[in-house]
């Protein structure tokens, strides 16, 4: 999240307070603009805050909701999305890998495989679907842009990893097992960075490669 504010007293200072609606505030010293980030472990909506002070007392705030998806709930909204395109079966391959074949009937998509914690396969299958749909330049009859259904399902690889992360985190009890989830995050930052980089289908697979670091 990333908050501007301007001042007509020049000399002033500031504090930003980012409330992220679940119980967790950050607060800094800033400068315009400021930015903080923020993992979410529940789905759901959150009303977010970002609250101004300057040292003259003077208060600004101004809140948004957000809706937080788990990564089940992030691929039924590329796979909605993707059903609503007037060309949508130019999509078939990636709806395929995404929801299953035959319409999902076969049960072997990306939501069968997150059901059943398959979670490589899951992360194969995200990784497949990106590739086919990277080759596709338009999605007719909606609003949501294909860069905006590539980054959901970039996102949706990356949740499912952070989430298993925090769970080996807590069960760790071997100096072994946190050099491992070490390994594991490091990969998860290469995978940001790919992200960040546009480079999605290596970003995905990066965050791939972070389970296998994960104590057995």
């Amino acid at each position: 999240m990333q908050a501007s504010f301007t001042d007509v007293g020049t000399l002033d200072s500031h504090r930003v307070a980012f409330d992220w609606g679940d119980g967790t505030v950050n607060e800094k010293a800033a400068t315009s603009p400021e930015s903080d980030n923020h993992v979410y472990w529940s789905s759901g909506e959150h009303i977010t805050t970002v609250k101004v002070t300057d040292d003259d007392t003077g208060v600004n705030s101004v809140s948004r909701t957000i809706n937080v998806l788990d990564a089940e709930g992030a691929i039924r909204y590329v796979v909605e999305n993707l059903k609503k395109c007037s060309n949508s079966d130019d999509f078939s391959k990636t709806l395929s890998e995404l929801e299953g074949n035959n319409g999902g009937d076969a049960f072997n998509g990306v939501i069968d495989m997150l059901d059943k914690g398959n979670w490589n396969s899951a992360e194969v299958k995200i990784a497949k679907a990106l590739e086919y749909l990277e080759n596709q330049n338009a999605c007719t009859g909606i609003d949501v842009s294909l860069p905006v259904q590539r980054s959901v399902l970039v996102m949706a690889a990356k949740s499912v990893v952070v989430v298993l992360v925090k769970s080996a985190k807590e069960q760790a009890d071997k100096p072994k097992d946190h050099d491992k989830i070490a390994e594991a995050e490091q990969r998860i930052t290469n995978g940001n960075q790919l992200f960040k980089d546009g480079d999605l289908v290596r970003a995905v697979n990066s965050y791939r490669s972070a389970l296998s670091k994960l104590p057995k």
